[in-house]
């Protein structure tokens, strides 16, 4: 890539380029007119830099924009999903605090791709918009399986352990956002038959009591 080409790409106005890229290419520029050679490796990443950021490339991106911010199911898909990536952590963590600290923040489809469309995301999102197995009111039982709750460690002040086939109420139905990528993974908060204080558990953690159990 000559010189002139890259001071182009980066003065010219109909480009949206990212900060490493417009670094890197500062960078190439740099030395190119120092006279230093640029490296094939340089150069592949420059073309990349150049096919990335050409008009053609400006207008996917715009009209990826305008698609995220028209279409309230994406908008509301990547929400649910980058919320548990939050509360999860160790994944995705630079995308997902530039989307939790800015409003404005739009992910690229690429990201959008990569992060709603994996099959952790496609569970927690099956999870979400699943109907509850039970409703506010009702009483249930929790499962002989069910070892202690850890997920709700903060909300529940401690691991919550409940005895095997007590019984409880529940309170609230989907009361937190989803904090597994697995089947029945929906939160609820209920209140045991011998507590007197709500507890959060997950739908798989409990089953339908049987019919007359007060």
């Amino acid at each position: 890539m000559k010189i002139e080409r890259m001071r182009e790409l980066l003065e010219g106005e109909m480009y949206s380029m990212s900060r490493w890229h417009r670094g890197f290419l500062e960078s190439v520029l740099s030395q190119a007119e120092k006279g230093y050679n640029i490296s094939d490796k340089q150069l592949e990443i420059l073309k990349h830099i150049e096919e990335n950021n050409n008009a053609t490339a400006l207008k996917t991106r715009e009209d990826w924009k305008r698609t995220f911010l028209e279409t309230e199911d994406i908008r509301q898909s990547w929400d649910i999903v980058a919320r548990y990536y939050k509360k999860a952590g160790n994944y995705f963590s630079t995308t997902i605090d530039r989307y939790i600290n800015d409003e404005s923040f739009v992910p690229s489809r690429e990201e959008y791709i990569k992060i709603c469309e994996n099959k952790y995301s496609q569970k927690v999102l099956s999870a979400h918009f699943s109907e509850p197995l039970y409703l506010k009111g009702e009483v249930v039982k929790f499962r002989k399986s069910v070892g202690a709750v850890r997920e709700f460690e903060v909300e529940n002040k401690g691991w919550f352990r409940p005895k095997g086939d007590s019984y409880a109420v529940v309170v609230e139905v989907d009361a937190l956002p989803i904090r597994r990528a697995a089947n029945a993974s929906k939160v609820y908060r209920v209140l045991p038959f011998d507590s007197s204080r709500t507890y959060y558990v997950h739908e798989s953690d409990i089953k339908r009591a049987k019919r007359g159990k007060k």
